[in-house]
């Protein structure tokens, strides 16, 4: 929900909270009593309706993060074992490729850290018997794998959450769309029928219609 929207949803709410707490005004006025009922149905679907894009967003971030954290995890300790056996074997190649501490592995974008992590895991492969004097056994390489292919997924599902929340927040600005309408257009012109007769209301109503910038 943008700023403007959150600011509109504060004026709606308030708006509500008036028109209800002074029903007897206009208890008699049938029209007036449905387009009230009207939007505030509406109201409660923009709420609840950001809830869910806010609930799709926020889940799926979670699920990326953490398949995120036991990759660069696993990665760390399969590197350091293979650069230290790099410098030992002399092997320039497998240690430039593994010359990466934890925090570098945390500041590369999700596409380098998963086909790091791919790199690594056929690396590694490769050397198994010479990874286990480095306390490093099979289990843990394959992980590597595992835990890519975990990430990738996420990867995905994120995207997908992405498209998901898109959808959501496409919908929220046609409620937002459909509550002015029903606010502007019908229920600002049926508050003019007090102005002569209630000023009180009338004025209150107004009041209430303010958007205030938070």
């Amino acid at each position: 929900m943008t700023k403007r929207q959150s600011n509109k949803l504060n004026m709606y709410n308030a708006v509500i909270a008036f028109l209800k707490g002074n029903n007897e005004v206009y208890a008699s006025l049938a029209v007036m009593q449905t387009q009230v009922t009207e939007f505030e149905s509406k109201v409660q679907k923009i709420i609840n309706t950001e809830s869910i894009r806010e609930s799709i967003k926020a889940g799926k971030t979670m699920d990326k993060l953490k398949e995120e954290k036991e990759l660069e995890d696993i990665l760390n300790k399969v590197m350091a074992a293979l650069n230290v056996y790099a410098q030992l074997a002399g092997n320039n190649e497998i240690k430039e490729e593994t010359d990466y501490s934890l925090s570098d592995l945390r500041k590369m974008r999700d596409n380098e850290l998963l086909e790091k992590g791919y790199a690594i895991y056929n690396k590694a492969a490769g050397l198994k018997t010479e990874l286990a004097a480095y306390a490093v056994g099979e289990d843990e390489i394959e992980s590597i794998k595992t835990n890519a292919d975990e990430f990738a997924e996420a990867m995905g599902l994120t995207g997908a959450a992405g498209a998901e929340s898109k959808e959501k927040t496409t919908e929220l600005k046609t409620l937002f769309d459909n509550a002015d309408d029903l606010l502007y257009s019908k229920i600002d012109k049926l508050i003019e029928i007090f102005k002569s007769s209630n000023k009180t209301f009338y004025d209150g109503y107004f009041n209430a219609r303010q958007i205030i910038d938070r």
